[in-house]
């Protein structure tokens, strides 16, 4: 219980050593001052955003009462900063339910903007509120389990340390994808390069090729060559 409070990046650090301590209390002297010692040799990637727990609580609230929401939303710049997204516009949005997936929560709901149903990183919201305005239903058709395996899915395969080339807008994505800590540098005015281990896999292909080329995989060679092959492959099959 101690290892997946220490290594959940949606609590806070300061979180995780009054849990860890609580924790201890259950065990010996002896055993607690081993796993107190524990806080400090974690070395994980940990939320800075303690106002997630108000956040989550209140689209619970939402949720149940069948209310909408409103908040502004944190997007990336090149250089790593966290700015709110379009000039801190105001999001509204029928929330449907909650998502914990890998390490992060996700609320999926009704976009009133889109017309659609989106998702939202619960730690790039911001000052959420709840509305008095009644939420958009879900369609009855929506299955929000069938909804969860399409959009989430867990990268399986051999891990390696690979170097993308990324289009500055896209740094948002790399940062939800690896973290605030991943390593990246400035290539031009308009790219920058990234390092991170991942599971090469056709999931993993697939998240890069999403990106309509402003992504690109560098290193190493093998993956790229794999890479190549599988979008030959998806070529051949379409001249079919």
């Amino acid at each position: 219980m101690i290892d997946a409070v220490s290594s959940s990046r949606f609590i806070t650090r300061e979180k995780s050593d009054i849990l860890i301590r609580k924790l201890s209390g259950f065990a010996s002297k002896y055993d607690a001052e081993k796993l107190v010692r524990h806080i400090y040799t974690a070395e994980r990637l940990k939320s800075a955003n303690a106002g997630i727990y108000y956040i989550v609580d209140c689209i619970t609230d939402s949720i149940n009462e069948e209310k909408k929401v409103q908040f502004q939303y944190s997007d990336y710049t090149a250089e790593k900063v966290k700015v709110l997204r379009h000039d801190g516009e105001l999001y509204v949005v029928s929330p449907y339910a909650l998502i914990w997936d890998d390490n992060h929560y996700y609320m999926v709901g009704y976009y009133d903007k889109r017309e659609d149903i989106n998702v939202f990183r619960v730690d790039r919201i911001n000052g959420l509120e709840i509305s008095d305005e009644r939420a958009v239903l879900a369609p009855a058709s929506f299955n929000i389990d069938d909804f969860a395996q399409q959009v989430f899915n867990m990268f399986t395969g051999e891990k390696q340390e690979v170097i993308l080339e990324c289009h500055n807008d896209l740094m948002k994505s790399v940062i939800d994808q690896f973290g605030e800590d991943v390593v990246t540098w400035k290539i031009t005015a308009d790219t920058f390069r990234t390092k991170a281990y991942v599971c090469t896999s056709q999931t993993f292909y697939s998240w890069v090729f999403q990106f309509a080329g402003k992504m690109k995989l560098i290193s190493p060679g093998p993956v790229v060559e794999e890479y190549k092959k599988m979008l030959e492959k998806a070529l051949m099959h379409m001249s079919i």
